[in-house]
């Protein structure tokens, strides 16, 4: 998103040479004589658009559902069982060649 936003203004951006004829090369080169012809310093507050702001929830009430869920081992038991993935399917599969 981030990235984006800053490509479209650095598009738009149009950079004044320090001296007059002499146009610096670089990340974000000098504007060629062509671009800087009928351009004028832009005074508007709000250059580039923000993204919208992410609206708060509301609060809620806590139930004792929610209490009961122990969120954080339901965290670790998923990112331990991804983990270990692989390697359980590879010793199943290799269970059940010896049984064969």
């Amino acid at each position: 998103r981030n990235t984006a936003r800053l490509e479209e203004y650095k598009n738009k951006l149009v950079l004044f040479p320090r001296r007059e004829g002499k146009f610096k090369q670089g990340l974000i080169p000098d504007s060629t004589a062509d671009k800087l012809k009928d351009v004028h310093q832009n005074s508007d507050k709000h250059l580039m658009a923000k993204p919208a702001p992410k609206l708060r929830e509301k609060p809620v009430k806590i139930t004792k559902e929610m209490q009961e869920v122990k969120a954080y081992r339901k965290i670790r038991i998923e990112k331990t069982n991804q983990k270990w993935k692989g390697k359980r399917a590879r010793r199943a599969e290799l269970e059940a060649e010896k049984g064969k």
